[in-house]
């Protein structure tokens, strides 16, 4: 069991490229997927945090619920 307020995160960088035709200053969207193999969450409240040069972008409270696991 994770202890209360623990963090895990995720470091890494990107970079965008302005594809031709597209005016300076646009905004671009980037899809960005990560897998947490194994993560297990016990029952409670979480929250994810997206941070971006230390700047707070986004954040999603998601509750785990209890109860049996799925079959395998």
């Amino acid at each position: 069991m994770a202890p209360h307020g623990e963090t895990l995160e995720v470091d890494g960088g990107f970079e965008v490229g302005r594809p031709p035709g597209v005016k300076p200053g646009s905004t671009l969207n980037t899809p960005l997927a990560i897998n947490f193999n194994a993560l297990t969450l016990d029952a409670g409240g979480y929250e994810w945090r997206l941070e971006v040069d230390d700047a707070l972008v986004a954040r999603k409270p998601f509750r785990v619920a209890s109860g049996a696991p799925p079959p395998p």
